[in-house]
């Protein structure tokens, strides 16, 4: 108490207070020590229980509020909308720490109360407040993920598959789990070598045992990651295999087939496949076609027939701009290739049926043969 009287004699010449005014702060000062010395042990324990617990009411009150404020303005700064429950996951880890630490504090000041119920309220209090501590930095860390994610989706315009943030979710829980769970066995003296080095046994044995299970698994990480492809997305696998992505887990991907079958597929197979993307940058799809007319006709008609059945189909995109290429004599029939854009990959097919009909009727019109294969056999007179 000297020294704090001492520092406050210091500051209060720094200030160029008179010593009148000095002496009568002394004067106070002495008068305020006596009067606490005098008052009985247990009225100051009270007093100081009282000013911890209005402090704890305090903080709750005012300064826990306005971080879930500051957590609301950040979040609709990303444009992410969260639910009251998501903020109460971090607000209520703060609250029982905050009032661990003041019941805690009680009891340690409360003389009457006997040492080893204090040192087992300590250890009681030690496990709820690094629990929570843990709780919270999980939750606050998913907080900070969904809203980097919400900012990433806004820039890239490309969602972050559920898949990777639940698999996100599960190894950051894990990982703090066995720090919270470390920590506590450590505060109670317990050895935990033994035990990581028996962990790290059974999950060797583990490891082995499900190879095929692990290499599965690592490689659904890494597909939630890569992103080559999204739920939704229509894929072209090496096997001709074509269908839409439904869902994307740990072990396995399931696809639709176009004829409603649905093929579960090892993430290890994709991984190591090549993968054409039909839904990837967009749903715009470019489509050859091959079409044969008789010798003898005319190629620039042909061309206007073929353009005229381009123009007269909505769904075909006129950018990327149709391509129509007069590309070789064949045996019985002079073949023309055709390139153009559908401007959505699910109408594929029946675009194509539409603008084959459609060709098909404006070449009969305009007088336009579409040849069968024709083989002349030249067979030598038997002089004989």
């Amino acid at each position: 108490m000297r020294k704090f009287l001492l520092w406050q004699a210091s500051l209060l010449e720094s200030y160029s207070i008179s010593p009148p005014t000095y002496n009568s702060l002394t004067n106070i000062m002495d008068k305020i020590i006596n009067f606490y010395n005098k008052v009985p042990s247990y009225v100051r324990e009270l007093f100081i229980t009282v000013i911890i617990f209005v402090s704890a009411f305090i903080i709750n009150k005012v300064v826990i509020p306005k971080i879930k404020l500051i957590l609301q303005y950040i979040a609709e700064k990303s444009g992410e909308k969260l639910e009251h429950k998501e903020y109460k996951r971090i607000c209520n880890p703060l609250r029982i720490i905050l009032f661990s630490f003041a019941f805690v504090s009680i009891f340690n000041i409360l003389t009457f109360i006997p040492a080893k119920a204090i040192k087992t309220i300590n250890n009681i209090s030690f496990v709820i407040i690094v629990s929570s501590f843990g709780y919270l930095f999980i939750n606050f860390i998913k907080f900070i993920f969904l809203v980097f994610a919400n900012k990433l989706n806004r820039e890239s315009n490309r969602a972050i598959d559920e898949g990777f943030i639940s698999i996100f979710n599960t190894i950051l829980s894990l990982i703090v789990f066995v720090i919270v769970l470390s920590i506590i066995l450590g505060h109670f003296n317990i050895n935990i070598s033994s035990l990581l080095a028996t962990l790290g046994v059974g999950s060797l044995a583990i490891a082995l045992a499900a190879k095929d299970t692990l290499s599965n698994m690592i490689s659904g990480f890494m597909i939630l990651i890569d992103r080559p492809f999204r739920i939704g997305d229509r894929l072209i696998l090496d096997d001709d295999l074509i269908g839409d992505v439904t869902h994307i887990g740990l072990r396995s991907t399931k696809i639709v087939t176009l004829d409603r079958r649905t093929v579960i597929l090892p993430n290890a197979k994709i991984a190591n496949e090549q993968i054409t993307n039909l839904s990837y940058p967009d749903n715009i799809i470019y489509i050859k076609t091959k079409i044969g007319v008789g010798y003898g006709s005319d190629i620039d008609l042909v061309k206007q027939k073929i353009r005229e059945a381009i123009s007269e189909i909505e769904d075909i995109s006129s950018y990327p701009k149709p391509i129509i290429s007069f590309e070789e004599f064949a045996s019985s029939s002079l073949n023309f290739m055709i390139w153009f854009a559908i401007r959505d990959y699910r109408n594929q097919f029946a675009v194509q049926d539409k603008f084959h009909s459609l060709l098909n009727k404006k070449f009969r019109e305009a007088g336009i043969n579409i040849p069968f294969p024709i083989i002349t056999i030249d067979m030598p007179e038997n002089k004989g």
